[in-house]
């Protein structure tokens, strides 16, 4: 560590020289052509929002049918025929305001987001060690850590989560200071609870970070937690508003207050949302859940995370929070189906914060124990090169998935253009890009499997003769039906049973195009009925 810890001009310095990186890498590396389904969703619903239209799609003239020619992220089917984002609506709405700006300024949402936290983060080390040098430790932490830039130039909802969940716990530390005089510490507390509750609208899985706060205060209060009422009790009431806020949301939104996305009446999948055999056992999407929840934090913060434990250990009052909020976090998501590997290791993002904390703490704490000065800036200069090590390589990897975002939009496109525009497309991973980049009507098939809750199952005994209702309609109609192979085998072994039905004829090679005709002399199969349970 440098010899002049609190030299005002040196950690400015440092501050600024991480900021500046950050505005040239997060514009710089922004990605404008969502790809993953997630993304294009919430840009849709984004521009839905600013369009007047809200949270809805309406992707079919018969409203009978438009749960089947929808996108993957618009799943959920409201009474007057429109299809409702599948997913919380805080996200989307922050996407909207940018759109207000500029149709590119929803792009630019995430970035504007990781840049502030990094602000964020150096003042809540400062706050929470009383040395400013842990704050610089921590955001150039953060600022290098792999899927920080990965998911702050994507349209991904980490990021903003971890900006509002850490600037509602830095609110709420500072509401309960000795010091604050009582209206502002309700001032405090409101925003607080407001930034924590809005974090429950982008993904509610972040209730565990409620759950840290209010354990870890009833721990270290003790008695005092109810005695002194007046400076805690406002805070927990404005969550209480805000919880009841969300179950009236669910309510009018997904038709029941306990009823999510989540649920199978919305499209949920078959396999248990959460399950302790997922965490050393596989899970359903990605492997063993707790063990790749170790494997992303290393990846991350590889080697310095085993500095984390004594870090937290020094930062004395904020230990015990710092502790729940990773231990009930990444605990849940130990035991989720979607283990957070890969592109589900944006779930950790929220996490960050407390983690780079600990590391930056016990690097200021390791540094002001060395005896000599020189020692000290010798330890800084070897630490700086082994955290910008991996810089080159993730900046390298951030140009390879943009170039690949643009070669799949070019082959989007010119599948799209094989077609005439009056064309109704089925592809399972091509479904909502060929909305987006595509412009066309699309059959989701991979949506026709309707729950059933008298039976409480997904009726897939049903799945072939909707299919061939849909299709038979469409062709009888005069509206033309194509089949991209992109999945091998494809599900619900969807090829073979058209391939058994109708005539196929070949329009392209790669990917494989197939134009869907009537075979000849067969009748109309099928009915509405044989669609939904």
């Amino acid at each position: 560590m440098p010899d002049r810890m609190n030299n005002k001009w040196v950690i400015l310095i440092g501050m600024a020289l991480i900021l500046s990186a950050a505005l040239l890498i997060f514009p710089r590396y922004t990605l404008t052509l969502p790809t993953d389904a997630d993304t294009v969703g919430y840009i849709m619903a984004g521009r839905q929002l600013a369009s007047g239209e809200g949270l809805s799609y309406t992707p079919h003239p018969d409203p009978a049918k438009s749960p089947f020619f929808s996108m993957f992220a618009f799943q959920i089917r409201s009474q007057d025929g429109r299809m409702l984002l599948g997913f919380p609506p805080g996200f989307p709405l922050l996407l909207g305001a940018g759109a207000l700006v500029s149709e590119a300024g929803m792009y630019f949402v995430v970035p504007l987001f990781a840049i502030a936290g990094l602000l964020l983060l150096y003042l809540m080390g400062w706050r929470w060690s009383r040395q400013p040098w842990t704050g610089v430790w921590a955001a150039l932490l953060l600022l290098t850590a792999a899927d920080y830039t990965f998911f702050g130039t994507d349209a991904w909802s980490g990021i903003p989560a971890m900006v509002l969940i850490s600037g509602g716990i830095l609110l709420f530390g500072l509401s309960r200071e000795e010091e604050r005089p009582f209206p502002s510490r309700i001032l405090l507390s409101l925003a607080a609870a407001l930034l924590l509750i809005f974090s429950l609208f982008i993904r509610y899985a972040n209730i565990t970070f409620l759950l840290a706060i209010g354990i870890a205060e009833l721990l270290t209060a003790r008695r005092r937690f109810f005695q002194q009422w007046r400076r805690r009790f406002p805070f927990y009431g404005f969550l209480l508003a805000g919880g009841l806020g969300i179950l009236l949301f669910n309510a009018l939104y997904y038709g029941g207050p306990l009823l999510t996305s989540y649920s199978p009446e919305n499209g949920w999948y078959t396999f248990a949302p959460f399950s302790f055999s997922y965490a050393l056992g596989p899970s359903p999407i990605n492997g063993y859940s707790l063990i790749e929840a170790g494997t992303s934090l290393w990846r991350n913060f590889p080697g310095l995370i085993l500095l984390a434990p004594a870090g937290w250990f020094w930062l004395k009052e904020k230990r015990l929070l710092s502790v729940l909020a990773v231990c009930f976090s990444v605990g849940l998501y130990a035991v989720y189906a979607f283990a957070p590997a890969d592109v589900n290791s944006r779930f950790l993002i929220p996490v960050f914060p407390f983690i780079v904390l600990g590391i930056a703490q016990g690097i200021t704490a390791l540094g002001t124990r060395l005896p000599a000065a020189w020692m000290r800036w010798a330890g800084s200069a070897a630490l700086l090169l082994v955290i910008l090590w991996g810089v080159p390589a993730q900046l390298d990897a951030l140009q390879q998935r943009n170039t690949a975002a643009a070669n799949y939009v070019h082959v989007v496109e010119n599948a799209a253009s094989l077609t005439p525009e009056d064309a109704v497309i089925m592809s399972y991973a091509l479904n909502d890009s060929l909305i987006m980049y595509g412009n066309r009507t699309v059959l989701n098939y991979r949506r026709i499997p309707q729950y059933d809750p008298e039976q409480e199952k997904i009726r897939y005994d049903l799945y072939a003769g909707c299919l061939t209702f849909l299709v038979d309609e469409l062709l009888a109609n005069g509206r033309p039906v194509y089949f991209i192979v992109d999945q091998v085998p494809s599900i619900y072994e969807t090829l073979p049973l058209l391939e058994s039905t109708y005539s196929l004829q070949t329009i392209h090679e790669q990917p494989q195009i197939f134009q869907l005709s009537p075979a000849t002399g067969l009748p109309l199969r099928g009915s509405i009925d044989e669609c939904y349970p």
